[in-house]
C-alpha cells in the first residue's frame, strides 16, 4: 500500500512537541505515538528514509543503543510483572475455598469485677445555658434536680452495663470508687453568691442520692461484695486554701463518707475505706487499685492535653515502692478517658459549664466511668462512659 503523503513541517513541528512534553532530546517511534503523536511513526520514516533521519532533520538525537536496551528492560519488566498479577488474578477466580465446620463452644464464664466511678457531681452548683454558647447546639442545664435525676441514671447505669458483661463473664464484685468534689462549697466568691444550697445543705442532699444509690445496687445488683474507696475532693474543703495535713480533717465529705458507712455498718456485703490522705488503695486479683481525687495533677490545657503531665505524675508516684499501683483511678479533671492503659479519668455529673468554657476545656456531655478488671488476663478488658444526661433536655 502506497505511504501517503505527509506535510514536512507539520510532521517536524508535531515531532518537537512531543519531544518537548516528555522533556527528552531523543525519543523512539514508540514513545512519540504513546506519547500522543498525530501522525503514524511509520510514515514519517518512509518520509525521510529512516526514523533517525526524521529526527535529524527536527533536530533531535536518535537514541543511543544504550538507552534503547534500558527502555526495551524497563518494558520487558512491566510486562513480566502484569503477566504475574494476571496469572495471581485467575489463581484467585479459580479457588474454591475448603470450609470447615466450626462447634460451639459452651461459655465457661471467668471472674471479672465492676469498677464505676462517681466525682465531681458539684449538684449544689447551678449552669445556665443561655450563659454559654456551645457548637452543636448541645443545651447543659444544671440545678439540684437534674443532679439528682442524672445520680439516678449513674446507679441504673452500673447495673446495665453490668448486666450486659454477666453475659460472658461472672460479675460478683463491684468496686464504687467515691473520689470527691459532690459538693461545689464556697471556696471561690462566684459560688457564695450562685450555689443554691449551703455547703452543709448540699452535702445532706449529696447523703439522700448516694445513700439512695447503693441502696439500689444492694437491692437489685446481685453482687456478694461492694467496694467502696472513698476520697475527699479540694472543693468540700471547709477552708478557703488547700490544707495539706489537715486536709481530710476540713473536708464536708470525708465526713460525708463516716456517715454513710455507719448507714451500712454490720452488713456484710458492702465494705467501706475512707482516706485519711490524699490515696485509698484496694488489691483486687493481686493486683493494686490506687484511687486520688487528682487535684494534685496540673496541667492539661497544652500539647496532648492531660495525658503528658498525668503520666508524668503517676510515673512519679510509683517510683516510691510504698506508693506503686497497677492501676490509678482519679476525677478532677472533667475528662473521661483512660491513659497509657493504666490510669482512668473521671467525667463529672455537672458536665459542660462556664468555668469548662472559661480555661479552654474540650467540650464532654455528663458522665461517669465504668470498667471491668478481668480475672483471668488480670488487665483492665472494657472501658465504657456511664452517660447520666437526658437527650431531651441537652439537646435544642
Amino acid at each position: 500500500m502506497p505511504t501517503p503523503k505527509l506535510d514536512k513541517a507539520k510532521f517536524i513541528a508535531d515531532l518537537k512537541r512531543v519531544a518537548r512534553q516528555i522533556g527528552q532530546k531523543h525519543i523512539t517511534s514508540g514513545e512519540y505515538e504513546r506519547s500522543g503523536g498525530l501522525y503514524a511513526s511509520t510514515n514519517g520514516a518512509k518520509h525521510f528514509g529512516s526514523w533517525a533521519a526524521a529526527l535529524h532533520e527536527a533536530g533531535l538525537s536518535a537514541p543511543s543503543t544504550r538507552h534503547a536496551r534500558g527502555v526495551e528492560s524497563k518494558l520487558h519488566a512491566q510486562l513480566e510483572a502484569a503477566e504475574k498479577e494476571l496469572e495471581l488474578h485467575r489463581g484467585l477466580a479459580s479457588h474454591k475455598p475448603r470450609t470447615f465446620s466450626i462447634k460451639p463452644r459452651k461459655a465457661t464464664k471467668h471472674e471479672a469485677t465492676a469498677i464505676a466511678i462517681a466525682s465531681d457531681w458539684h449538684i449544689e452548683e447551678p449552669v445556665d445555658p443561655e450563659s454559654m454558647e456551645i457548637p452543636g447546639g448541645y443545651l447543659n442545664r444544671y440545678d439540684m434536680k437534674i443532679a439528682k435525676d442524672r445520680s439516678e441514671r449513674f446507679f441504673a447505669g452500673i447495673l446495665k452495663l453490668v448486666e450486659i458483661e454477666r453475659h460472658v463473664v461472672q460479675i460478683q464484685s463491684l468496686v464504687l470508687g467515691l473520689l470527691g468534689d459532690f459538693i461545689s462549697g464556697y471556696i471561690h466568691e462566684e459560688l457564695e453568691e450562685n450555689n443554691e444550697a449551703s455547703p452543709l445543705e448540699a452535702i445532706e442532699a449529696c447523703e439522700d442520692y448516694l445513700c439512695s444509690g447503693i441502696d439500689y445496687l444492694l437491692k437489685e445488683g446481685q453482687f456478694r461484695k461492694i467496694v467502696v474507696p472513698c476520697t475527699f475532693g479540694n472543693h468540700g474543703r471547709t477552708v478557703k486554701k488547700p490544707r495539706i495535713a489537715t486536709g481530710a480533717a476540713n473536708n464536708f465529705e470525708r465526713h460525708l463518707y463516716r456517715d454513710i458507712a455507719k448507714r451500712y455498718q454490720g452488713d456484710q456485703r458492702i465494705e467501706f475505706t475512707i482516706a485519711n490522705g490524699k490515696y485509698v488503695y484496694v488489691d483486687v486479683y493481686g493486683l493494686r487499685l490506687r484511687f486520688s481525687h487528682g487535684d494534685d495533677i496540673k496541667g492539661g490545657g497544652g500539647v496532648g492535653g492531660l495525658s503528658i503531665p498525668l503520666l508524668r505524675a503517676i510515673t512519679r508516684r510509683n517510683n516510691n515502692r510504698m506508693l506503686l499501683a497497677d492501676y490509678d483511678f482519679l476525677g478532677h479533671h472533667h475528662q473521661l478517658g483512660i491513659h497509657g492503659g493504666n490510669v482512668i479519668v473521671n467525667g463529672s455529673l455537672i458536665g459542660y459549664n462556664a468555668f469548662a468554657q472559661q480555661i479552654n476545656a474540650g467540650f464532654e456531655p455528663p458522665q461517669q466511668a465504668f470498667c471491668l478488671l478481668d480475672s483471668k488476663r488480670r488487665c483492665i478488658s472494657s472501658f465504657r462512659p456511664i452517660w447520666v444526661d437526658d437527650p431531651k433536655e441537652t439537646k435544642r
